[in-house]
């Protein structure tokens, strides 16, 4: 095994990192007064999520924008409410396709995208 595979889950790790942090909503807080968005992050595991977290009047608010893991040797994202999407960023800044699994589709529907089915 290459040196570069032998470390592709912290390269992985800090490029999921570096593309979640650079969303607006990483970047800016909620736009809702009392609603905070956080960005948890665990290198160690390899579990990343970004999630709005308050109060809206008696309502309470609490969710997932973003929710990535590392499964596998690969980047599985299992939510993803972005705009522009996390996958495009990941893309952008050199994983391959074949690396990344977009979770958030049924299985049987994955082998039809460009992207990893499992």
């Amino acid at each position: 095994m290459e040196a570069d595979q032998m470390d592709a889950p912290n390269t992985y790790g800090e490029l999921i990192r570096q593309a979640m942090c650079s969303l607006n909503e990483c970047a800016h807080s909620s736009q809702c007064e009392g609603v905070e968005t956080l960005f948890l992050c665990d290198m160690k595991v390899g579990q990343f999520q970004l999630m709005n977290l308050g109060w809206q009047g008696k309502k309470r608010i609490c969710t997932i924008t973003l929710l990535v893991r590392l499964k596998n040797g690969k980047i599985w994202i299992e939510e993803d409410w972005t705009e522009d999407g996390l996958a495009s960023r990941l893309i952008a800044l050199g994983i391959a396709h074949e690396e990344i699994v977009l979770a958030f589709h049924p299985p049987h529907l994955r082998p039809l995208t460009d992207f990893a089915s499992t």
